[in-house]
Formats: C-alpha cells, structure tokens, sequence
C-alpha cells in the first residue's frame, strides 16, 4: 500500500512540478529518485541536529552512507530542472511559474534548485506518508471507516464532483486526516520557529531572540496524554 501511494504521489508530484510524469504507476516500479528523497528525509534528523551542534562538517567524515541520498536527490533534482529549463515553449507547471517570479524573488539557479528540491520532497514522500497512515487507522477503526465512507458517498455521485474546494467541505473527512497528522507526523522533525527581536515568553520561559524552537518529540503518543509529552528544544 505505502508503494503505490508513493508511486501516485511521485507521478503527481514530476506532472506539476515539471510537466512529466515520473510513470512509476505505468510502470509499477519506484524511480530510483524516490529512494534517495526516503533516504534523505530519514537522515535529516540527524543532519539537523549536527548543524545545531556546529558539527556539521563533520557529516563529511562520519555520515557518508547517510548523505549519500540527500546528494543524489539534489543531482537529479538539478539535471532535471536544468533540462525542463532548456524545453522550448510555456508549460503550466510549478516550474513556470517559479521561473516567472524569480526576479522577484532575487532568485539564482542555485535558489530556485533548493525551492524545487523541496517541492519534489513536499509533494511526494509527505503525502504518500499521510494517506498511508490515513488508511492504516481508517482500517484498524472499522466504525470511523463507515462513517467517513457514509460522509464521502452522500456528498458526491460521481468522481467528477470530486473537487478540493468540495472535499474541504467535509468535516468527518478533515478530522481524519487531522487525527492522522498528530498520530503520524509525514516529517522526521518538528518545524522549527525563529524567535522574534526581543524574545518571547513560551510556556513560562523566557527564550531569547534569534533562538529556534522545536518540539522534543515530532510523533504524538497513542497511549498517553497529549499535553504530558510536549517539550521544547531551543538552539541559538
């Protein structure tokens, strides 16, 4: 199941970013591409926390096999960005209109590089990480199951009516996917939050300005209390 959900997002993902289709449904085999962003999101834990140490050009010497992926995602992310750059004509995809606002944005080719390499991790391995663990809890909760089966069949008749602005209508349907979030987290890490100017008092403390915040565990627990498990990691 979690094979094919990443074989649907990647598609989706190469089909809007570059206006190609990686056809790993067509051909119902992973792209090597998808490996290598695996790769990259389960090693970013531990890059981020060597960054926050200052130990970061250490990863050179002691996280070779761990960077591994991380570098081929980003070469396959360049080579084909610089080839839909050299395509002839005006495609609709996310790509044009990142080309489009780069002078805007005071972007070089290596700025809009990164910003495609996230679009391509973004779009694909989180998504494929939420429906996965969206269908697991729907499976193991036959009674949810039902009732969001019943909320989705009421609404729509065909899957022409199926539309975002349709789907965000339905209140048993975000809970779920709500539920699934806090549960299974798609990132390996919390989301970090700079401290603004003057700092900040968070949860009683005093946390000083430029300081980035986190939370200790990225994954709620499905057998204790949600507030009892939450703590906060700063790092200048």
């Amino acid at each position: 199941m979690t094979a094919w959900y990443n074989w649907a997002t990647f598609d989706v993902i190469g089909e809007l970013t570059f206006g190609d289709s990686f056809e790993c449904l067509e051909n119902l085999t992973s792209n090597p591409w998808i490996t290598a962003i695996i790769g990259t999101t389960a090693a970013s834990p531990f890059i981020l926390a060597m960054k926050h140490l200052g130990l970061e050009t250490l990863m050179i010497f002691f996280m070779k096999h761990a960077m591994r992926p991380r570098r081929e995602h980003n070469k396959r992310t360049r080579e084909k960005l610089l080839k839909r750059i050299a395509m002839d004509g005006e495609q609709t995809d996310l790509i044009h209109g990142l080309l489009g606002k780069r002078d805007n944005f005071e972007m070089d080719i290596n700025r809009v590089h990164i910003n495609t390499s996230f679009l391509i991790v973004a779009g694909s391995d989180t998504t494929a990480a939420v429906l996965s663990g969206t269908t697991y809890l729907l499976l193991k909760s036959p009674a949810t199951l039902a009732r969001l089966t019943a909320e989705i069949r009421s609404q729509f008749s065909s899957d022409m009516e199926i539309t975002i602005a349709a789907a965000s209508k339905l209140t048993y349907l975000s809970a779920c996917i709500n539920e699934a979030l806090r549960c299974y987290p798609p990132i390996p890490m919390g989301l970090t939050r700079r401290v603004p100017p003057g700092g900040s008092i968070i949860a009683g403390n005093l946390i000083p300005e430029k300081a980035s915040l986190m939370k200790w565990l990225s994954q709620a627990s499905l057998t204790k209390s949600a507030d009892s498990r939450f703590h906060l990691v700063v790092c200048h």
